[in-house]
């Protein structure tokens, strides 16, 4: 790379650099931020029978404790487990959210529920 280019690409650079510290100071400051156009692709994955199987079994815990953990009945997790229905759209957002980090999700619930009363599981 001759010096030429060194100078460009480190100009570029350093602009950059600016720009961000430029940004950072406005949103300090508390400054509105408004992005012009933002593309996210928020789709949950789709969880087929052996998706959710897999993923309580990563997690340890029984149907029961899965339905606990989920917020949905014990009836709820079999019709996934069996294929009867699938889960909805709200349940795959966070089953996306377990499988992204399953021990850590599980330590962070266990963690949670140790603060509260102890509740009773049923199923």
């Amino acid at each position: 790379m001759n010096a030429k280019n060194r100078r460009t690409k480190s100009g570029f650079g350093q602009a950059v650099i600016e720009s961000l510290e430029e940004f950072l100071g406005a949103a300090e400051r508390g400054e509105p931020i408004t992005a012009r156009r933002v593309k996210l692709d928020l789709e949950p994955k789709s969880y087929s029978v052996s998706d959710v199987k897999r993923l309580r079994a990563k997690l340890g815990v029984s149907q029961a404790i899965f339905a606990r953990l989920m917020a949905v009945s014990v009836k709820t997790i079999q019709s996934w487990e069996s294929g009867a229905s699938a889960p909805t759209p709200m349940a795959c957002r966070l089953l996306d959210e377990i499988s992204y980090d399953p021990r850590n999700w599980l330590r962070r619930q266990w963690s949670r529920s140790a603060h509260r009363r102890p509740a009773t599981i049923r199923g």
